[in-house]
C-alpha cells in the first residue's frame, strides 16, 4: 500500500474518532434522562452503596453501542469507497482502530448511562497487589493456557463444515500478525483493557451486583466472552481463559492483573504465530498435545490452590 495513502488513511480515521467520541460521550447524557424515568432508585443504591445491575435495560444499553459502532465502520468504509479507489479495509491499521471503536462506543454509553450519573467508578484500579499475587495468577493463567490448548486441539480443522471455518480464521489471524504494531496495539493494548472493562469489570460485576452467585457469574460471563471471538478455536479457548480471569478478578476485586494476565496470553500468542511461525506450545517445544495437557492440569491446580490460600490469608 502507498505510504502516503496509509497515512491520509490513518488521520482520517483518527479525525473521525475524535469526533465520534464526543457523540458517544453526549448520548449518555440524554438516555440517562430517560432510563432514569423508568429505573427505579433502589436499583442502583441502597443506603451510601451505590451500584449499577445486569438487566434488560443494560445489556440493550450495550448491544445498542455495537450496533452504533458497526453501523459507523461501514460507514466510514462506504464514504472511503467513493471518495478513492484504495480498499480502505485492507489497511494495517483498520482493524486495530475499528476494534477499537466498536469496543469501545459501548463500554463508552453504559458507563454514561448507569456509572457516571451516580458516581460510580471501576473497581479494583487503584487495587494494590503483591508480587505473590501476580506470580500464583500468572502461573494459574499458564496452566490454563496449556489445558486450553489441549481442548482446542481436538477440534477439527479440515471437512466440509470446519474447513471452510478454519481457512478463514487462519486468514484473519494472518492478518492480525502480518504487521508488528498494529498487532500489538490491538491485541496486547486494546484487547486486554476493553474486553476486561467490558466482561468482567460491567457484566461480571453487574450480576455479582444482582446477588448471583460468583461461580455463575463467572462462567456466564465467560461463555459470552468466548462466543464473541466467533471462531470455534478461538471461542473454546477464550471461554476457559475467561474463567482465569473471571476467577482472579472475583477473589482480587480488581481490573488490573485480569487485564496483565489477559495481555500476557495475547501477547505470547502473537509472539508464537508472527516469531516462531507455531500455533501451539507442542509444536513450540516439540511434544505431545496430552503431555502438554498433563503439565497445564498440573500447573493449573497447584497455582490455582496457592492463589485461593494466599487470597484467603491476605484478606
Amino acid at each position: 500500500m502507498n505510504c502516503e495513502n496509509d497515512l491520509s488513511f490513518r488521520f482520517f480515521v483518527f479525525f473521525v474518532l475524535f469526533e465520534f467520541q464526543k457523540f458517544i460521550f453526549a448520548i449518555p447524557n440524554y438516555l440517562s434522562m430517560e432510563i432514569e424515568q423508568i429505573m427505579p432508585k433502589e436499583n442502583i443504591a441502597i443506603g451510601d452503596e451505590k451500584y449499577f445491575k445486569m438487566g434488560w435495560a443494560e445489556v440493550l444499553t450495550l448491544v445498542s453501542g455495537f450496533v452504533l459502532a458497526q453501523l459507523l465502520v461501514g460507514a466510514i468504509l462506504l464514504v472511503l469507497s467513493f471518495i478513492s479507489t484504495v480498499n480502505w479495509s485492507k489497511s494495517e491499521w483498520f482493524m486495530p482502530l475499528s476494534y477499537f471503536l466498536v469496543m469501545s462506543a459501548p463500554i463508552a454509553i453504559f458507563y454514561g448511562v448507569f456509572m457516571k450519573p451516580y458516581q460510580l467508578s471501576w473497581e479494583g484500579f487503584n487495587s494494590k497487589l503483591t508480587v505473590v499475587t501476580g506470580v500464583l495468577a500468572l502461573g494459574m493463567m499458564v496452566g490454563m493456557m496449556f489445558v486450553s490448548e489441549y481442548i482446542v486441539s481436538l477440534i477439527p480443522i479440515s471437512g466440509s463444515f470446519f474447513g471452510p471455518i478454519y481457512e478463514s480464521f487462519s486468514q484473519q489471524m494472518e492478518n492480525i500478525t502480518s504487521s508488528a504494531w498494529p498487532m500489538v496495539l490491538m491485541t496486547v493494548i486494546f484487547a486486554p483493557i476493553l474486553e476486561e472493562l467490558l466482561f468482567r469489570g460491567i457484566i461480571m460485576k453487574g450480576m455479582l451486583n444482582m446477588k448471583v452467585s460468583p461461580a455463575k457469574a463467572i462462567v456466564f460471563s465467560a461463555a459470552i466472552f468466548g462466543l464473541i471471538h466467533g471462531y470455534p478455536w478461538q471461542a473454546v479457548g477464550a471461554f476457559m481463559l475467561g474463567l482465569v480471569l473471571g476467577f482472579v478478578y472475583y477473589k482480587t476485586k480488581s481490573l488490573v492483573l485480569p487485564i496483565m494476565l489477559h495481555a500476557f496470553n495475547n501477547g505470547i500468542a502473537s509472539l508464537m504465530i508472527s516469531k516462531f511461525e507455531v500455533e501451539n506450545f507442542a509444536h513450540l517445544f516439540l511434544v505431545s498435545e496430552f503431555i502438554i495437557l498433563i503439565v497445564g492440569i498440573v500447573v493449573l491446580l497447584i497455582f490455582g490452590f496457592l492463589f485461593h490460600k494466599h487470597i484467603n490469608k491476605t484478606s
